[in-house]
């Protein structure tokens, strides 16, 4: 049996596998666009456990950065969630990364596009989860390789990444007067948008 299909060349093999890969738009305000995720990027978690009960206090820290070796380190997200009301919140013990799909021209100031062809950047993930008084730390490095110019296709949507799609919050246990209650979290769930709070620190 015969059968056909397509291979992707994208530049010499090295001694680092890519997590991710981005295709570089633009000359000289070059940006990139996110192609392909691979079944290497980490999957990381707080602890041994599936969810976290934080009573009290919750906050979760992440930043996510590229270091482009002598242009520098570029800081892509710096994001924190926060139980601003003191509920019971349980915690997603997953770690879910904040993986851009597009990397501004601006994020990329001063690195000339044609040194963006072909390299392999390490990324740094930085979470920090506080519960309960207690700090729970969890760092990764990993790789995107940036492969050529984009076509059409492959551009993505000219956004900031999307805060929510990275919370670690998996329920929530709200006060009504003396009586505490489950509050069944779901599209309609108004506890998150009372008690847990995103900040994007890099606006």
């Amino acid at each position: 049996m015969e059968v056909d299909f397509y291979a992707r060349l994208v530049g010499e093999c090295n001694d680092t596998i890519p997590a991710l890969e981005y295709c570089v738009n633009g000359s000289k305000n070059a940006e990139l666009h996110l192609t392909n995720y691979y079944d290497v990027l980490p999957q990381i978690s707080f602890t041994d456990g599936e969810t976290i009960g934080c009573s009290g206090e919750m906050r979760v820290e992440k930043t996510y950065e590229m270091d482009f070796a002598k242009y520098g380190k570029r800081k892509l997200v710096h994001s924190i969630e926060q139980d601003t009301c003191h509920a019971k919140t349980v915690v997603a013990n997953e770690i879910h990364l904040p993986v851009p799909k597009y990397i501004s021209a601006k994020a990329l100031k001063g690195i000339p596009a044609k040194k963006l062809y072909g390299t392999s950047v390490p990324v740094i993930s930085k979470n920090t989860l506080t519960c309960n008084f207690k700090t729970f730390e969890k760092d990764v490095v990993f790789y995107a390789r940036i492969g050529g110019k984009c076509n059409k296709d492959e551009l993505q949507e000219k956004k900031r990444i999307n805060l929510d799609e990275t919370g670690q919050t998996a329920d929530v246990r709200v006060r009504d007067g003396s009586e505490v209650y489950w509050k069944e979290c779901g599209e309609d769930c108004k506890a998150f948008g009372k008690c847990i709070k995103m900040k994007d620190l890099l606006r």
